[in-house]
């Protein structure tokens, strides 16, 4: 939609209204004048130059003039070379109604001319411009005058509305200042005509859409109440909601959050943007009862009131017995009854509250919204009778039938958004448990998120490089020391069994005394001699380890080591009491390979499951020293020494590992991670430990035991992904694929597979900064590549983290790069679970992109989503709206749909009456731009269906599909002739008879009636049918609206014409 004065394809363009828009002091001099007038155009009484006031989509605005009056017009230049000429007929008919509404805060259409190359139409001219160009030039303006703007707003919309008009494209850059500073409506209704051209795009402004237009439901006036809420905000701001996003961005947030982010201003003014950013249509408030919120209501003084009433065409006025009557230019006076009001029942409002989204304070104004939808619903159902609307008796229990029906939608619609919101989240694993998929902070026990992993993640069997064999020296000392000690107790036991021998055959001369007290004495003697002799070995050793020591005597002296802390772990707490830990730890700066490889291997053995040691070695800064070797540049037998360290640190306790942490040792884990093909084999143990140390991290944070770590998960998942961990563990994964043909390594390689695809998943679920790292075409890739390839469990953890992917809008355009599309096509063919997150990560794909729905035709999408629709599964209902979709994809998408011969399957699907709303608007585009569909709808048996559809409906949901049959008869003269002999002609005069409360569905469906006749073979029958109905329009000149009354008398006239001759 497009202002006569703004761009209409987006309101941040640079305006092209100058000073010369507001006054005429640029023809100064009489040759500039003549220079003017030669480059001046002519269209009938209308002159305009090169004064461009406005640029748009679907052409320039001028300022003109009218020659004959002297009045200024604004002059709109609309290139005709794309409409047809049934639709351009269809365009002008429209201006010529719209010339019949007049209303103070609406810009008037004028009058319209053609020629060869354009339409032109005039209009209004406002001198003041735009309520944007006014922000723009005086930055944010106060609440005050805002409600007042807002209100002559609502005021416009409130005719338009019951005009059957809808504006779709309500924004400040359409709102326009007369010269009294009155705010005027701009361009409502034609551009919605001027769209059918194009079929591929949605009539508004992306940053005021409402959430239904962007789902690609049909506009109705709640549409527009959701753009003055957005206007609001842009008054108050200076920009609309999501103004900081993309387009696509934008959109995606105006569907899925709550509501838009309300800017800060009087509580008055954020419960009137509640009742406008109602999500959903039906409850969101009508603009009569915007007019009677608080926050207009104190804003409008009594001047503005009675401006407004010496403005309009007719005013209210109240007579003593409290009815209303309306009082015309020419004084008469017609008596109406107020709008009925019937209580609610108790049950309905149970009912309410039940499905309600707002909290308990929220509750007065849900039971207002009732009132309102009471109102739309008491005047929509009253039918003519007479010439006038039934009286108040007998109308309470239709009413409360057409309540019910409402609470009853507005029930089931809740209760499937719910449903969606389940299968949103994956579904419970193992014994129960479940991932969140909206926050991955809360909820996020990493139990839940491993339940398929193996219980031993902690198994210290790590490959033992350890020799066997005792040095020469240590054997002969331990030989010679048992041999002594074995000697003596011998010679003691002897003469114990003597002296018992001698007390069997007497007694016992010594029986006061114990026999073997002096053993123990001896033997406590002896055992601690062997323990300060092995003390003493211990403190030989560590005296041989400095710097300059010579290469042999330091290997020798840490295998020694090495081996008396295998025999005796005990001895471990003398390092300690011997001050050896220091010396040891120099023993890592020798610039020797094979020293600092010894060392690390005599460390591992000190820390081995010895908690103490491993934290004395954390305060005395070993970690920073030896996290440095897991850099590829050292050897590979120097990095796994390092990352046995680092898995023994990792696992042994939360203290080593908060330590390990904080000395920046995650991006060490994505080091250990970095192979060469090489030496994948001898690597590979590595990386395994560091797949597991990750794990562990991630697992300590979610363990509720730990009152450590309270670090939240997403902020690891930043850490991780700086580190660039999501390349080198996709890497891994490929490798370990490939390395499937090894069977003996095949089980653990399995094992890790499954824990990759688990770190995967669990990265998919944080914030954006982490997605967009996972998204780099060097990842996301690689995960695409290996998937097919994959057992089935894996392949469904990795699709799933794609569906996660998919739900931010940013990371979207990098499946493109990726080659994701076809991929993901083709498991549409794979197991049931794997289809299901297929297909949903499709449908976020092709979310409002014309361009990935047209890759998803040319990858051979559709006859999945036919064979899905098919079946009797929960995928049908997003495999149709996916298909359906395809069709507003453009040419390329719509030669795809013919090549599978969707037409004939599209018109089948009419009979499922859920998909008939969306089927029909397919058809109707894809029959606008390809003609060859006309022949699919003309077969007897598809023309049979659909007659028989329309047919069986009932007034609601006729009156939903009425946009798209008016299309269908505006764009196939054969199928409007085809129809027009059939019962349609009955059911539309049927329609129009009960009359829709939708006053846009009223005009339709006398749109589509006057079709009916224009292009009828038989034009007395379609007049004879609708002649009942028609009269009592034409005689209701002051209850119906202009566009209604104007096709009715016009069809009652030809009836006069050409029957009652």
């Amino acid at each position: 939609m497009t202002s006569p004065h703004t761009d209409d394809t987006t309101s941040h363009t640079t305006s092209h209204q100058s000073s010369s828009s507001h006054a005429p002091s640029h023809s100064s001099s009489s040759g500039k004048l003549s220079s003017k007038r030669s480059k001046n155009k002519k269209i009938d009484k209308y002159s305009f130059g090169s004064d461009i006031i406005g640029k748009g989509g679907y052409g320039v605005v001028y300022k003109g003039l009218n020659t004959e009056t002297g009045e200024f017009v604004a002059i709109k230049q609309i290139s005709i070379a794309k409409c047809s000429k049934e639709h351009l007929e269809n365009i002008m008919q429209e201006i010529d109604l719209l010339r019949k509404l007049e209303h103070l805060n609406i810009i008037k259409y004028v009058d319209h001319k053609q020629t060869k190359r354009h339409l032109y139409i005039i209009m209004e001219y406002a001198p003041n411009g735009s309520l944007q160009d006014m922000i723009r030039k005086y930055s944010h303006i106060s609440e005050k005058i805002v409600a007042g703007y807002i209100r002559q707003v609502l005021t416009g919309l409130k005719y338009l509305h019951e005009e059957g008009v809808i504006h779709r494209d309500i924004k400040g850059a359409n709102l326009l200042l007369s010269a009294d500073r009155t705010v005027k409506l701009a361009d409502f209704g034609v551009a919605a005509s001027l769209a059918d051209v194009d079929g591929d795009h949605a009539v508004g402004t992306p940053y005021w859409m409402a959430p239904e237009i962007i789902d690609t439901q049909p506009a109705t006036t709640s549409s527009d109440i959701w753009s003055v809420g957005c206007t609001v905000i842009e008054l108050l701001t200076g920009k609309p909601p999501y103004f900081n996003l993309d387009t696509f961005p934008a959109l995606y947030r105006i569907v899925k959050d709550p509501h838009p982010p309300l800017p800060k201003c009087t509580p008055e003014c954020k419960t009137f943007l509640r009742l406008c950013f109602k999500k959903n249509p039906l409850i969101r408030a009508s603009a009569e009862k915007l007019l009677k919120e608080e926050w207009i209501v104190k804003h409008t003084s009594p001047e503005e009131l009675e401006k407004e009433k010496s403005g309009s065409t007719a005013s209210l006025t109240t007579a003593a017995n409290g009815k209303t009557q309306i009082t015309s230019e020419k004084g008469d006076k017609q008596t109406a009854k107020p709008p009925l009001k019937p209580q609610l029942s108790k049950k309905q409002k149970e009912l309410l509250k039940k499905f309600a989204d707002e909290e308990e304070e929220d509750l007065d104004w849900e039971e207002d919204e009732l009132s309102n939808i009471d109102e739309k619903l008491s005047k929509g159902k009253g039918s003519v009778v007479n010439g006038g609307v039934d009286s108040e008796q007998g109308s309470e229990e239709p009413r409360k039938s057409i309540r019910k029906e409402f609470f009853q939608n507005l029930a089931f619609e809740r209760i499937i958004q719910q449903q969606r919101a389940k299968f949103g989240k994956p579904q419970p694993q193992g014994g129960g448990n479940r991932i969140e998929a909206e926050d991955p902070d809360e909820n996020d026990d990493l139990d839940d998120l491993l339940s398929d992993q193996d219980d031993d993640w902690d198994n210290d069997d790590a490959d033992d490089d350890f020799g066997d064999d005792e040095t020469p020296n240590l054997k002969k000392s331990r030989l010679t020391e048992e041999l002594d000690l074995g000697a003596r107790l011998q010679k003691k036991f002897s003469l114990a069994q003597d002296s018992r021998n001698a007390l069997e055959e007497e007694k016992d001369p010594f029986e006061d005394e114990d026999v073997f007290k002096e053993i123990d004495k001896e033997f406590e003697e002896l055992a601690s001699t062997a323990e300060n002799e092995e003390e003493d070995t211990i403190l030989e050793l560590l005296e041989t380890i400095k710097p300059e020591t010579e290469q042999e005597v330091l290997l020798s002296t840490c295998e020694q080591l090495i081996e008396v802390f295998r025999e005796k772990p005990e001895l471990k707490s003398k390092i300690t009491q011997h001050h050896g830990v220091l010396p040891i730890m120099q023993m890592l700066e020798v610039d020797n390979p094979a020293v600092v490889h010894a060392t690390l291997q005599v460390i591992n053995q000190l820390i081995e499951k010895n908690q103490e040691f491993q934290e004395t070695l954390c305060l005395v800064g070993a970690l920073p020293v030896i996290m440095e070797f897991s850099k590829m540049r050292y050897k590979t037998d120097i990095r796994v020494q390092a990352s046995q360290f680092i898995r023994e640190m990792c696992h042994t306790s939360a203290m080593t590992l908060e330590m390990f942490i904080a000395c920046r040792g995650l991006p060490v884990l994505v080091e250990f991670m970095n192979f060469t093909e090489a030496e994948w084999e001898h690597q590979k143990r590595i990386i395994f430990d560091a797949i597991d140390n990750t794990m562990q991290v991630f697992q300590r944070r979610d363990d509720q035991r730990s009152k450590s770590i309270k670090l939240p998960t997403n902020d690891f998942c930043r850490l991780f992904a700086r580190s660039r961990i999501m390349d080198r563990l996709t890497s891994v994964l490929l490798r370990l694929n490939e390395d499937g043909t090894n069977k003996d390594s095949e089980a653990e390689n399995d094992i890790y597979i499954g824990k990759i695809c688990t770190i995967t998943l669990l990265f998919s679920q944080a914030d954006s900064v982490v997605k967009q790292h996972m998204v780099q075409v060097s990842v996301l890739s690689k995960i695409i590549q290996a998937m097919p390839k994959l057992k089935h469990q894996y392949r469904l953890s990795l699709i799933t983290c794609l569906k996660y992917l998919t739900l931010d809008t940013t990371t979207l355009p990098a499946f493109e790069n990726a080659d994701a599309i076809p991929v993901l096509v083709n498991m549409l063919g794979d197991e049931t679970s794997i289809m299901w997150q297929s297909i949903a990560c499709i449908n976020a794909l092709c979310f409002i992109s014309v361009d990935r729905q047209r890759q998803m035709a040319q990858s051979g999408i559709i006859p999945h989503l036919k064979h899905i629709i098919e079946k009797d599964t929960r995928m049908r209902n997003l495999a149709h709206h996916i298909l359906c979709n395809l069709a507003h994809a453009g040419k390329e998408a719509r030669d795809c749909l013919w090549r599978n011969d969707v037409g004939d399957f599209y018109v089948s699907l009419l009979k499922k009456p859920s998909f008939q709303h969306s089927t029909l608007e397919a058809i109707s585009v894809w029959l606008a731009d390809d003609s060859r569909l006309e022949n699919v709808l003309m077969k007897p048996k598809n023309l049979q269906i659909l007659v028989d559809v329309v047919s069986g409906m009932n007034y609601r949901d006729l009156g939903v599909v009425t946009s798209s049959l008016k299309k269908l008869v505006s764009f196939s003269v054969k199928l409007n002739r085809a129809l027009g002999r059939s019962k349609f002609v009955d059911v539309i005069v049927r329609a129009i008879k009960n009359r829709s409360h939708d006053a846009l569905v009223y005009v339709e469906q006398m749109n589509i009636l006057q079709l009916l006749y224009k292009y009828s073979e038989d034009p007395k029958r379609i007049l004879i049918a609708s002649y009942n109905v028609v009269k009592p329009i034409a005689e209701d000149e002051h209850n119906q609206p202009q566009m209604v009354l104007s096709i009715a008398k016009s069809l009652l006239q030809s009836y006069f014409e050409n029957v009652k001759l």
